[in-house]
């Protein structure tokens, strides 16, 4: 995973394209094709670098995360997601909305 790779298109990897069909585009995901230089495009395609996955100890894809989320934004609920005793899950939505109200402000420009 160290070195350049496809993500997209005919040569994307085994392990991205595994996540992308285990996880949907966030609400967000807009497709430019006068930006891409793949194709087919697929509805489910990584559109920008920075793009993250969150998946689970046994190694299940559990989020897939819109790029203008910060490695330090996503700090909360990677926490709550490692509890040894458990996840709440009204916590992890609740981190899920804070999430969305950052990209919200950050696609208004603010």
């Amino acid at each position: 995973m160290m070195e350049k790779c496809d993500v997209n298109g005919p040569k994307e990897i085994p392990i991205y394209k595994y996540l992308k069909e285990s996880c949907p585009p966030y609400a967000s995901a807009v497709y430019r094709s006068d930006r891409t230089f793949w194709t087919p495009i697929k509805v489910n395609d990584i559109i920008w670098n920075f793009e993250k996955f969150i998946v689970s100890r046994t190694g299940v894809p559990l989020y897939r995360i819109n790029p203008k989320v910060t490695p330090s934004q996503l700090e909360t609920l990677i926490e709550l997601l490692s509890k040894e005793d458990g996840v709440n899950a009204d916590d992890v939505e609740s981190a899920l909305d804070k999430l969305e109200k950052v990209v919200a402000m950050k696609l208004k420009g603010n």
